[in-house]
């Protein structure tokens, strides 16, 4: 079997890799070395404070619960101990790490599914075409952010549950308490691995025994993870859960389905569109043959959206919340996709060669235009940072004093290159801004009682803001798809 699939071995790694290296060697010739998101500078400032000061915290001698995933911040930190590597190269190592890792993992739970089909190695291989040119998870591996470390582990509770082996349950248990780590929302993850537990075949004492062996493996990183933000914010869970949940509240208004299908589309911007009658297939299929891990997963696809959906329902960034989704979601529609294929074709043995080898070149073909087009929106998100959010930054840095405050709604460029005091307006480091959120004149009264001497947001973020100050520069990003400018006014005490 290995050597039948070297090629299939060496395509798992390079070509994940290649593609994500290529993405962002791209992005740093036009737009030099960053981020498409304010959020991954969080996670860099805090990796340098730890790194350098040995204190968890947004800004030194402060401690905070800001940072939503302290295993990714944790990854971070070595980086910092190495002269001229940090902060890109040793982030976007890990990114790609990472990317491979859920692809490699994506392929074993395809040689599980698929092991007693002639065509294994077609539907290997395009589950390999599939995830490794899938343009978001190609934009998350350079975004900075823990996504792929999370849906690494995500594929990997659902190899565990597909594949049973020995002592899985053990396994699985442990995954899902260390990916609470990475976001709090990993806990969902016992509910499909509970299904497969009380689905499975057994006596109903065998099904609870296991089930609680998973809850008892996950309960001590679980538990650490909750006393953990208890004692940098005084909450069980970190800051960002509240504030961003406030920030948005106004969404809840619209219809739940609205709202459902708003987190959703963002992930069928690309080849998953084409794979969706699969997905629906591979979980009937789950279902009808008594195997219930697809079933299981597709159940939970479903339901993380629905969390979404009920308590934060955005789609910006291309959907990065329901990121995580995406690889479990490509999993199913290329078994059931390819199921479909393969069982109407063995009725046509004549042109089985021809089909099988057709499905995997289409495939190759689609997802090269989606990766293209992905490299151009990843170039555009990291120009956009470094226009509205770093530039400001270092603006800030160069022609304020030390002792100067900074009022700020994205706080990550900010709290990284600025090196300033910073007020945060979104609440992410400075919680008691969250019951205030969306109070404009309580913020004005919050950011004069704070003694801020800058205030720096987006020209439309606060209209309402009537505080007194003066316009000392802006920073604009113009694009097709946005026009907006960052600006920067010198407050009246």
């Amino acid at each position: 079997m290995n050597k039948r699939f070297s090629l299939v071995n060496i395509a798992v790694i390079v070509l994940p890799g290649a593609l994500a290296l290529v993405n962002i060697l791209v992005s740093v010739s036009k737009a030099g070395p960053g981020f498409p998101l304010d959020d991954a500078w969080i996670h860099q400032t805090f990796a340098r404070n730890f790194a350098l000061a040995g204190t968890w915290a947004f800004q030194v001698g402060s401690s905070s619960g800001g940072s939503t995933s302290p295993l990714w911040t944790m990854l971070l930190v070595p980086g910092y101990w190495v002269k001229n590597l940090q902060p890109y190269v040793a982030t976007y190592a890990l990114g790609i790490l990472f990317f491979v890792v859920l692809v490699w993992l994506g392929k074993k739970c395809v040689e599980v599914i698929g092991r007693d089909s002639k065509h294994l190695k077609f539907l290997i291989g395009s589950w390999i075409l599939l995830a490794a040119t899938a343009w978001q998870l190609i934009w998350a591996a350079g975004s900075g952010m823990e996504t792929l470390i999370y849906s690494a582990i995500i594929m990997a509770v659902f190899y565990f549950a597909i594949a049973r082996n020995r002592g899985w349950v053990w396994a699985a248990g442990i995954l899902i308490g260390i990916g609470v780590w990475v976001r709090p929302d990993a806990v969902t993850l016992i509910g499909p691995v509970g299904l497969v537990l009380l689905l499975a075949t057994g006596n109903i004492g065998s099904k609870l025994k296991n089930l609680a062996k998973v809850l008892l493996a996950m309960a001590v990183p679980v538990a650490g993870y909750l006393v953990w933000n208890l004692l940098m914010s005084g909450e069980i869970f970190p800051n960002t859960f509240y504030a961003k949940q406030a920030e948005y509240a106004v969404m809840l208004n619209a219809p739940l389905f609205a709202r459902l299908f708003n987190v959703f589309i963002p992930l069928f911007a690309g080849a998953c569109v084409v794979l969706l009658p699969g997905m629906v297939y591979a979980a009937w299929r789950s279902w009808k043959d008594r195997t219930y891990a697809l079933v299981a997963i597709f159940i939970w696809c479903l339901g993380f959206g629905l969390i979404y959906a009920l308590r934060l329902p955005v789609n910006y960034q291309h959907g990065r919340y329901m990121m995580p989704v995406l690889a479990p979601l490509i999993l199913l529609g290329t078994v059931g996709t390819f199921e479909i294929i393969v069982n109407w074709i063995e009725k046509k043995a004549r042109v089985s060669w021809i089909l099988t080898r057709a499905w995997v070149i289409s495939i190759a073909i689609v997802a090269a235009a989606f990766w293209i087009r992905g490299i151009g929106q990843y170039n555009d998100d990291v120009q956009a940072i470094n226009s509205l959010m770093v530039s400001p930054a270092k603006w800030i840095a160069a022609n304020t004093q030390p002792a100067d405050i900074i009022a700020v709604h994205d706080i990550g460029a900010m709290g990284y290159f600025g090196q300033r005091k910073i007020v945060d307006l979104a609440g992410l480091v400075n919680p008691e801004v969250i019951p205030i959120i969306r109070n404009e004149a309580a913020l004005e009264e919050y950011i004069v009682e704070q003694n801020a001497d800058y205030l720096v947001v987006l020209r439309d973020w606060y209209p309402d803001l009537e505080i007194s100050g003066t316009g000392v520069a802006e920073f604009s990003y113009i694009s097709d798809t946005a026009d907006q400018t960052m600006l920067i006014r010198k407050l009246e005490r």
